[in-house]
């Protein structure tokens, strides 16, 4: 284990919480802000944050939290903006559905994408402390644009533990203090722990001769743009133009031609190739069973997938992985067979 995760684990015992926030709760403290209009036009608003030390056998996750941010581990979650949930001592686990189940050990950053379905405990054996953060704007919208965070890598593992463990202290001291006119110097310290995470978060490039940019295209249309989010948001989900365009206040025929006029596309399109870059992303950085993919990138079936990446690429799944995995190897002969029928999509 890293001596940061060490030195910042032996701080953390007993929960490093200052005594003068954690109020009447000895073994957690959070808070819950209310929007602000001058924290939103600044570009990140925060939503909330704290910390919780969870002892070996306790019940999970802590009471007290507001319905929309509960969850139990039966039902999972999904939430309307970002999180990050930093565990500085214990283990446990965390699934979503890109991810699949994965272990959680001390030192682990999840980050928790809107739209994004997910749980995470930790091990009844050894309990974990837990910091957390919860925030959203046009600035971490821009971040995700630009691929320095993607749901396709929500597990990190920073190496200065150290630093990301100060800031985590002064964010929970500061969402208890902060006062009308003060939420942009508490979105300093969320873009302090983002630029602590953000080297650990960069994949590695896919060769550009197979793959294309991730990146949202650029519109000068608002509801243009807004579609455009909700796409690269819940492209996992079940999206038609039809519900797109009933959440953005408009006619389907509308919003078709919207996207006609700024992007030269279909609604369609759009959906279809944000899935297959979602699709080649997890080809190229995962081991995932391909079924898994299939549901991962929001596909209904595997033969919809298959066709899909075909036609952007000219390879079948199995094939553009071997490429994108191995580029200086000669790729599969031929195409595999279509694999078993993929799971049920999660409600």
């Amino acid at each position: 284990m890293r001596n940061g995760v060490l030195a910042a684990q032996r701080k953390a015992n007993g929960l490093s919480i200052p005594h003068s926030i954690t109020g009447r709760m000895r073994d957690a403290t959070f808070r819950y802000l209310p929007p602000r209009q001058r924290d939103i036009d600044w570009g990140l608003q925060v939503s909330g944050a704290g910390a919780a030390r969870i002892r070996a056998g306790d019940p999970y996750p802590p009471a007290g939290h507001p319905e929309l941010y509960g969850f139990s581990w039966s039902r999972g979650r999904t939430l309307p903006e970002f999180s990050i949930v930093w565990i500085s001592e214990g283990e446990g686990v965390f699934e979503s559905l890109v991810t699949g189940e994965q272990p959680v050990t001390a030192g682990t950053a999840l980050l928790l994408f809107p739209g994004m379905w997910h749980r995470y405990r930790p091990s009844p054996a050894t309990g974990w402390t837990e910091w957390w953060v919860a925030f959203s704007g046009e600035h971490v919208d821009r971040l995700i644009a630009k691929q320095f965070f993607t749901a396709q890598k929500p597990l990190l593992q920073p190496k200065q533990a150290g630093l990301l463990l100060a800031s985590f202290e002064k964010t929970v001291r500061h969402v208890h203090d902060v006062a009308d006119g003060e939420g942009h110097m508490l979105a300093a310290h969320v873009l302090e722990i983002l630029a602590l995470l953000a080297k650990e978060s960069q994949s590695p490039r896919v060769p550009n001769k197979i793959s294309r940019s991730l990146s949202i295209p650029a519109a000068n249309d608002r509801h243009v743009t807004e579609a455009l989010r909700i796409i690269w948001t819940e492209s996992h989900a079940e999206l038609t133009v039809r519900r797109l365009a009933r959440r953005l206040g408009l006619s389907a025929r509308s919003l078709e031609r919207r996207f006609h006029r700024c992007l030269n596309r279909t609604i369609r399109d759009a959906i279809r190739e944000c899935r297959v870059a979602r699709a080649e992303q997890l080809l190229a950085e995962t081991n995932l069973p391909i079924t898994s993919i299939v549901t991962a990138a929001g596909f209904c079936s595997y033969d919809g997938m298959r066709r899909a990446i075909m036609k952007a690429n000219g390879y079948a799944p199995s094939q553009l992985r071997a490429r994108l995995q191995h580029p200086a190897d000669e790729p599969p002969a031929t195409a595999t067979g279509a694999p078993a029928r993929p799971p049920a999509r999660r409600r």
